[in-house]
């Protein structure tokens, strides 16, 4: 073999590291505190994601109580029927249908 060409066998390359594999390389005895599966991703933000609906108004009435869960186009529809009372709004609902 002559002395201007490099045998390639036998040499090991590895890859460089990157300054974010330096700067985010931890000890092992860093994780040895740690209990259960290490994680690549952090824990969702406090508070995140969708609120619930909000409630239906509740008022109890003396006599017999029912429970409805209505929308605001439908609670606005029972209330222009009654001109502006629910109560009068659910009455006349049930009169026109029985």
């Amino acid at each position: 073999m002559t002395k201007h060409f490099i045998d390639w066998e036998g040499l090991d390359f590895k890859e460089k590291e990157s300054d974010y594999e330096k700067y985010h390389k931890k000890p092992e005895h860093f994780y040895e505190t740690f209990v259960g599966p290490r994680n690549t991703w952090g824990g969702a933000r406090k508070g995140a994601g969708r609120k619930p609906w909000k409630k239906v108004e509740e008022k109890s009435q003396d006599g017999l109580t029912v429970q409805l869960k209505l929308n605001r186009i439908q609670l606005m529809l029972l209330k222009e029927m009654g001109n502006g009372s629910l109560d009068a709004g659910v009455q006349a609902l049930i009169e026109k249908e029985m």
